[in-house]
């Protein structure tokens, strides 16, 4: 059934990030768009629930291939920070036909996103791809939400 909605080998796409902190201990987070809303998640706590027989019987890793200077890791974290607890939703994989709004958002006062709009839901995959969108990896002007797990493990872009 899902390999039907999501066109591919894969159904769930996610964004790995190390993060460093102030004591220069790198934590490696999963970011993704799931069920009960974006959430984020310590790679350290996820990775004994992947395997066969769990909860989660394989995942792939692409590495992207990209400058992660300063100004990268900040905008990715600034981006994942307004996303997360926003809701879940299939709902945009049937309004694929937006042209897609990169860049930040007019902000309204000092506390104003910079990236999500206040209510906007996400699926896994579109998640992903805004985030890559924001932080300048993708550019095209294909909408966030036109993206399947199954255009992101073949896109030679990336």
């Amino acid at each position: 059934m899902q390999s039907a909605v999501t066109g591919g080998f894969f159904h769930h796409a996610a964004m790995v990030l190390r993060e460093r902190f102030d004591d220069n201990k790198d934590d490696v987070f999963l970011y993704e768009a799931v069920g009960n809303g974006v959430i984020c998640g310590s790679w350290k706590e996820n990775k004994c629930e992947i395997g066969p027989g769990k909860k989660i019987e394989m995942i792939c890793v692409r590495k992207l291939i990209c400058n992660r200077d300063k100004e990268f890791m900040d905008k990715a974290i600034v981006f994942m920070g307004e996303a997360l607890n926003h809701k879940y939703s299939l709902k945009s994989l049937f309004n694929r036909h937006k042209k897609s709004e990169v860049g930040a958002l007019e902000p309204e006062n000092d506390f104003s996103p910079m990236y999500v709009e206040k209510d906007r839901p996400f699926f896994c995959s579109e998640l992903v791809v805004k985030a890559y969108k924001i932080l300048g990896v993708l550019n095209n002007e294909e909408s966030s939400s036109s993206f399947l797990p199954s255009n992101l493990e073949n896109n030679d872009a990336l």
